[in-house]
């Protein structure tokens, strides 16, 4: 629902541009960064869910999105809506979110991925259902009372978050290949004390927990993120201002939306199935997601009608949920539980940066043009560079057929004995020093 309303932002562009009289880039700030700031305080609302529950945190997002979408209803100046927009939709936006997924982390282990999909199925369907709705609404109510009418909608997040069971136990625990591959093992006279050395540990972890860091294939990743999420929303805002300049009517324009909603969801669904066959290496369908979308962008200035950008919209919105996904398993995955959301939150943090800049750039390079031709060709040129990116990781040695996920889960072997301790260090440091020998 409320991912659906961010995700439709372009919808509303082109009116907002002509209230307000302002340019692509200002305009597109407003959009982007409710984005981003629904990525970047997720390392702070992920802690505020583990303290005070996902349940609490969701309903108190829900009604900071009320709450802004009722205020921007009332703007008459853009200043002011990058705060009712941009700051209290963000934030309501971030706690809805964030701790969904966590919600996810917790109610399953096996089917994970399948359930991971699912949700992030959430925001395809949002857009696919808003994307039609905002148009009709803006025609007929306007665009001050489509706000109002987005906020009401936005109370059924309320009631969904009153259905989580925040009393859900973890049975999360590092895979046995993975404990005998990397020799740490758990010495059976201390079993009895694990528990109590866990809860220890979890009271002393601090705001936010940087030993995610120390795994160098998760560093490398969230730099390939972070370049892919700088230009992977530019399409989303910019699609019916460019529908413009090809003459294409804004009713039919929002019709990409559905398109980019439904395609969307269904790679979402299908990857995330996918992702649970053993057999099935998740760095790759993630690469492989980036590279097409990242050639439909290049391409999509050759596209000059109604149903060649239609079909770009079904091509790039497929690429783009197998990418999201696949991403979503990785950083739920390549940490234990209680990493968990120090992993996901720190890799949307980061992205969030590059989320912020992406459509605005756009826009300054389409308004110093005239033109959104090479403000594609950029887009797709820099998703292209972050596929490339993840080419390092063949640097490291495999170690199982789904080395990305399960290798890194080394690094929490700390939390099950003291002994485990020394042996991670040195799994990590001889890791580094592969790397570093593999580039001589």
């Amino acid at each position: 629902m409320y991912m659906g309303i961010l995700r439709s932002f372009g919808i509303l562009f082109p009116v907002l541009m002509e209230e307000f009289q302002t340019s692509r880039e200002r305009t597109a700030w407003i959009g982007s960064l409710a984005i981003a700031l629904a990525l970047f305080a997720a390392p702070f609302v992920g802690r505020l869910s583990e303290k005070f529950s996902c349940r609490l945190v969701t309903m108190a997002g829900a009604l900071l999105l009320v709450v802004g979408l009722t205020a921007t209803s009332f703007v008459h100046d853009i200043e002011v809506m990058f705060f009712t927009f941009s700051v209290l939709i963000g934030l309501g936006s971030c706690c809805c979110r964030t701790s969904c997924f966590l919600m996810v982390a917790k109610y399953f282990n096996k089917k994970r991925s399948f359930a991971t999909g699912c949700v992030t199925m959430g925001p395809s369907l949002g857009m696919f259902m808003w994307g039609p709705i905002t148009q009709v609404l803006l025609d007929s109510l306007g665009w001050r009372n489509t706000f109002r009418v987005m906020a009401l909608s936005c109370t059924m997040t309320f009631l969904f978050a009153v259905t989580f069971n925040p009393n859900v136990e973890e049975t999360d625990k590092i895979p046995e290949e993975v404990a005998q591959e990397n020799s740490v093992q758990n010495d059976p006279q201390d079993d009895d004390n694990d528990s109590a050395k866990l809860q220890t540990r979890k009271e002393k972890l601090k705001i936010l927990d940087f030993s995610v860091w120390r795994i160098p294939q998760y560093c490398i990743l969230v730099v390939s993120f972070t370049l892919m999420f700088m230009c992977r929303f530019i399409p989303n805002v910019h699609l019916v201002k460019y529908s413009e300049e090809l003459n294409i009517p804004a009713d039919k324009a929002s019709h990409f939306y559905m398109f980019l909603g439904i395609s969307s969801g269904a790679a979402r669904l299908l990857i995330g199935r996918l992702c649970d066959v053993k057999s099935v290496n998740i760095r790759y369908i993630n690469q492989l997601g980036i590279a097409v979308a990242g050639l439909a962008t290049l391409l999509l200035p050759l596209a000059r009608s109604y149903i060649s950008v239609a079909f770009y919209t079904v091509v790039f919105a497929f690429s783009d949920g197998a990418f999201i996904t696949s991403q979503n398993v990785i950083l739920l995955g390549i940490v234990g539980p209680d990493r968990r959301a120090a992993a996901f939150g720190f890799g949307g943090m980061l992205c969030s940066f590059a989320l912020a800049s992406g459509p605005p750039l756009a826009g300054l390079i389409a308004d110093k043009l005239a033109s959104y031709e090479y403000a594609f060709y950029t887009a797709g040129s820099m998703m292209l560079l972050s596929g490339a990116v993840q080419f390092i990781l063949l640097c490291f040695k495999s170690k199982t057929k789904r080395e990305l996920v399960n290798a890194s889960m080394v690094v929490d072997s700390e939390e099950i004995s003291e002994n485990s301790q020394y042996k991670e260090t040195m799994i990590i440091k001889n890791t580094w020093e592969d790397f570093m020998l593999s580039l001589l």
